[in-house]
């Protein structure tokens, strides 16, 4: 018969699950830091997003979309490679666009 050991007030069982989850958590948390995600997850929808894309030796993050007409992934190089990830196109801030008052105040 096992035997229940007390630690903290909690059981072994209760402490294995809590461990578990925590693991879980640290593992959901460590995935948020990379954005990077997927390609099988990568949007279809013609929204555009940021692509890591290897052309022969190299590897350049380029703004791309899904053209349903084609039925292949287009990027802004207009350049066929091998689509290795994407993430989600982020807005540049308006105080690095050269039309808004934001960008203006800072000179």
């Amino acid at each position: 018969m096992p035997v229940n050991k007390e630690i903290f007030g909690m059981s072994e069982v209760t402490m294995s699950d809590s461990i578990d989850v925590l693991k879980a958590r640290i593992a959901e948390l460590e995935s948020d830091k990379n954005p990077w995600k997927d390609m099988s997850t990568a949007p279809k929808d013609g929204k555009h997003s940021i692509f890591a894309i290897k052309f022969g030796p190299f590897v350049y993050s380029i703004q791309g979309w899904w053209d349903q007409t084609a039925k292949k992934w287009i990027n802004a190089s207009d350049r066929d490679g091998e689509y290795l990830a994407w993430m989600p196109n982020i807005m540049v801030p308006d105080e690095f666009l050269p039309w808004t008052d934001s960008y203006k105040k800072r000179k």
